[in-house]
């Protein structure tokens, strides 16, 4: 076009230069264009472009292809503009050419034109009519960096206001796009503090709420809670008409639990609740807001929202939980008696309720901590009936507070029962007996209730069960008698004994259940988790650790419960046995009841005894176990087992000590005269003295029969033999009386036979009689004892340590019967007088004169013949020859003898023909 042909062609048409040919083909194609539009013909311009552009989110427009005439408009823009750079319409075609790609939403291809206008045209009027379509062909173009800083130049600007309020929404849209392309490729923490920036820099924009709604969902996703929060109370103070605000302030109470600033969440949620309408939500915000508060531990605020939301939505599923907490919250506030009005009200407002069962249960404790028992009880048995009927009509029942429930109302009524005492006057001590079978019976089928449960309190309650029979039993042996004769005693001391020994039966048979109950526990807790058991944590482990517990107090239990039965009867043969004899019998009436008691009365309460001893050893034998009462029942055993033999050992005693205070009267009375002795006197020593061998012989014949029993029993050597022991310690001290009687009775004899040869009077000589026969009756009576002892104690597996003493004395009784049978050697030693012994006739007077160096002893002579020697039942005869001393003097001699081996029994004979004084081991 710049050549010359193209001018003389411009001319050739009518127009004067190529200038104007440009010109007119811009009219020529913007006249294409309107007729294509249906427009009136008008030169297409930048100013109308602006105004027809519809505003709105550009940066969503896709580009619109030019039509064919808009196509020769925007060449015949080129052209001029290419032809004519600088000419002073260039900026207005630049403008113009811009604003058509403008309107096609090709906003690249606007701003090269709109770029070019500012280049070099920067004091064109011009550039006011394109600045917001060069901002918005940023914007369209999502250049947002762009169109930030040309709206922040324009702000800053002396455009108009109209231009700049155009450049503040289009710099809030730029930011908050921006903002939105960094979330969407998944910076959200980036894409959250621009959003953030937005509503900083242009917090007037209509949209500015939503910018900080979009930041604090970025910093939640980032889990920056500080920050969400930050952003999120903005908009709470700064737009407090927002929509969003109802969305705002549900993020920022659940932000704040997330940070743990609960208090403040609680707040937010309360503040939301107050802003909503009735409804759904309303109700979950306010539940949200009461478990905040409970979290922030304000248990003020916890407490009225509590009621608010169980009271206002009594159907909604977690209602009674909330309010049931209510109640707990008091307690957190040392408040127990708001706290028990709210349990005591919980099941009028949730009668359905498996928490009704444990308001109750806390209602009784708290009367329980006031010391209320009475009304602690009623609470306690009010929650056990909630859970039943909940039970009966198939709905949850809250079994371990029932069984908790059940078992303080169980121990409150067992301090009532135990407080019960059997004492006089009869008719309150049978009133008492009534009123405490009735607790007994309410306490065994409350236990066995709770036992039921299966809970961690069922260890301790089948245990109970037999603690309630066991303390009933010992309330019955201690109760109040009164005054009784002495028969009437024994019989009513015999019903409460027989009564006694009946409970702890059932005590016993409690405890034995107790135990199989518990052992099966520990099996299956063994091998399981033991759930359910309790509503902490691991309840599995406290029902084991439980179980173990009362256990092992349930097995000593038995143990004791059957000691305690053993003794019992031990008690009765007590009673029995330190029962007054009737007064007005004589020795030998008295001895015969006494035997006859023992017969009848105390033999068959022994073998009981031992038999309740030896059970509970059985017992504990299955059971595996070993206590301070199993200790104590092989103890008993071994009384028990030589009782027979030792209450017939007194009897054989209390027989010849009554003997001695006859035989005593009857020698004061007859030798010094006195006065006369009928014969039934006489009679009644001989039968005293029977009496005395017939309880000896009973004595041993009962003491065999313990050993054996002892043996048969298992029971050890050691106590075996402590047995035989005793037997034989009885046997050696009755021979000892015995021999002691036969020596006065010997002596007495000498008495009588001389008093009879030099007076001649019959009553001395019916005095040796009787002597005789009591001397023979008591050597009869030691023969026999003495060898039925000895017999006893062969057979015995293990000897006595004494034993062996019952043969010596049955050698030493009579050597010639005995000395084979019980294989101990009797031995003859001769002893010649000879040069050895020594004499003298000086008088000797104790033992101190008996040293050989003094008193003028001498030894005799040459050789010292003797007739006869020294020997055991012999006679020492010394002739006169080496050994005469001054006549009429008597004579002294000593010998020192030595024998072998370990006497246990000798007899020296000396036959003088004058009167002789013996020295035996330096005593006279």
């Amino acid at each position: 076009y710049n050549e010359d042909q193209y001018e003389r062609f411009a001319r050739q048409k009518g127009l004067a230069t190529i200038k104007d040919a440009a010109e007119n083909a811009i009219v020529v194609a913007d006249t294409l264009v309107q007729r294509e539009q249906g427009r009136s013909s008008g030169m297409f311009t930048a100013q109308t472009a602006m105004e027809e552009t519809v505003e709105g989110q550009l940066a969503d427009k896709q580009p619109l292809p030019l039509t064919t005439a808009e196509s020769w408009l925007a060449m015949a823009y080129d052209n001029y503009i290419k032809l004519f750079p600088f000419d002073k319409n260039t900026p207005t075609i630049l403008a113009n050419a811009g604003a058509l790609y403008y309107t096609h939403n090709q906003f690249g291809e606007a701003l090269k034109y709109f770029k070019t206008l500012m280049k070099y045209f920067p004091k064109s009027e011009q550039i006011r009519n394109v600045q917001t379509a060069v901002l918005d062909s940023y914007f369209g173009k999502r250049d947002f960096e762009s169109a930030e800083v040309l709206a922040k130049r324009l702000i800053a600007g002396s455009t108009s206001d109209e231009v700049k309020q155009k450049a503040e929404k289009r710099l809030a849209e730029a930011i908050f796009l921006k903002a939105q392309t960094l979330s969407d490729a998944g910076k959200t923490a980036v894409g959250a503090d621009e959003f953030y920036r937005m509503a900083l820099e242009v917090p007037t924009a209509a949209f500015a709420d939503r910018a900080l709604f979009n930041a604090g969902q970025g910093y939640e996703q980032a889990h920056q809670y500080d920050s969400a929060i930050r952003v999120y109370e903005l908009l709470r103070v700064s737009y407090s008409g927002s929509p969003m605000l109802v969305d705002v302030l549900n993020n920022l109470a659940f932000d704040y639990g997330e940070v743990g600033e609960y208090e403040k969440g609680g707040e937010r949620y309360e503040e939301l609740a107050r802003m909503m309408k009735e409804g759904e939500g309303v109700k979950d915000v306010l539940y949200n807001a009461y478990l905040f508060y409970t979290k922030a531990e304000n248990w003020e605020k916890a407490i009225a929202l509590g009621e608010r939301y169980a009271l206002r939505y009594p159907d909604a599923e977690d209602a009674h939980v909330v309010y049931f907490q209510v109640g707990n919250h008091h307690l957190k506030l040392n408040d127990p008696e708001s706290a028990a009005q709210v349990y005591s009200g919980f099941g009028d407002k949730f009668p359905d309720s498996p928490l009704c069962v444990e308001a109750y249960f806390r209602v009784g404790k708290h009367h329980l901590d006031r010391g209320s028992r009475d009304e602690a009880e009623r609470a306690f048995l009010r929650a056990f009936s909630k859970s039943e009927e909940l039970r009966n009509r198939g709905m949850a029942n809250n079994g371990y507070y029932a069984a908790e429930a059940l078992f303080a109302a169980s121990r409150i009524l067992y301090g009532r029962f135990a407080g019960i005492s059997f004492v006089l006057p009869q008719d309150r001590l049978d009133g008492s007996v009534v009123r405490k079978q009735a607790l007994l019976r309410q306490l065994v089928d409350q236990y066995g209730k709770v036992a039921s449960y299966g809970t961690v309190r069922l260890p301790e309650s089948v245990y109970r069960i037999g603690e309630a029979y066991d303390h009933f039993a010992q309330t019955w042996a201690n109760q109040e008698m009164p005054p009784l004769d002495p028969t009437r005693r024994a019989v009513r001391e015999k019903e409460i004994n027989e009564r006694t020994a009946q409970v702890y039966e059932q005590a016993l048979t409690a405890y034995r259940k107790a135990v199989q109950v518990l052992e099966k526990v520990k099996d299956e807790t063994a091998s399981t988790d033991g759930g359910g058991a309790s509503p902490s944590s691991n309840p599995g482990d406290s029902l084991v650790v439980l179980t173990n517990i009362w256990l092992e107090r349930a097995e000593e239990k038995v143990s004791e419960t059957l000691y305690r039965m053993a003794e019992v009867h031990s008690r009765s043969m007590d009673q029995l046995l330190a029962a007054p004899v009737p007064g007005d019998l004589d020795d030998v009436a008295r001895l015969e009841y006494q035997n006859q008691v023992l017969l009848k009365a105390i033999r068959p309460l022994g073998d009981a005894v031992v038999e309740a001893h030896r059970r509970n050893l059985q017992t504990a034998d299955s059971l595996s176990l070993q206590n301070q009462w199993t200790v104590a029942s092989r103890s008993k055993i071994m009384l028990g087992l030589s009782l027979m033999g030792r209450e017939y050992g007194k009897l054989s005693v209390e027989g010849l000590a009554a003997f001695e205070r006859k035989t005593r009267f009857y020698r004061e009375t007859t030798l010094e005269k006195r006065g006369e002795i009928s014969e039934g006197w006489v009679n009644a020593m001989v039968t005293l003295i029977d009496l005395s061998k017939s309880f000896s012989q009973a004595a041993v014949v009962f003491y065999k029969d313990g050993v054996q029993r002892a043996v048969e029993s298992g029971i050890a050597t050691f106590d075996v033999v402590q047995i035989q022991e005793e037997m034989v310690r009885f046997v050696l001290d009755v021979a000892d009386s015995l021999e002691m009687f036969i020596a006065e009775g010997l002596e007495d004899q000498r008495q009588a036979e001389a008093l009879f040869r030099r007076t001649e009077e019959p009553r001395y000589e019916e005095a040796l009689a009787v002597f005789e026969d009591n001397v023979f009756f008591l050597e009869e009576n030691l023969k026999v004892v003495l060898d039925e002892a000895y017999q006893a104690e062969t057979g015995f597996a293990t000897p006595s340590p004494s034993g062996g003493w019952l043969g010596i004395r049955l050698v030493r009784m009579d050597p010639d019967a005995y000395a084979g049978r019980v294989t101990i050697p009797v031995e003859t030693m001769y002893v010649p007088t000879d040069t050895t012994w020594w004499y003298t006739s000086v008088e000797q007077t104790g033992k101190n004169g008996l040293g050989v160096t003094m008193g003028g002893w001498r030894r005799p002579e040459g050789n010292v013949p003797s007739d006869e020697s020294w020997n055991v039942g012999g006679v020492l005869r010394i002739s006169g020859e080496g050994l005469s001393g001054e006549e009429g003097k008597p004579l002294y001699v000593l010998k020192q003898i030595e024998l072998p081996g370990f006497p246990v029994l000798g007899q020296a004979i000396f036959r003088t023909d004058g009167p002789c004084r013996i020295f035996l081991n330096g005593g006279l």
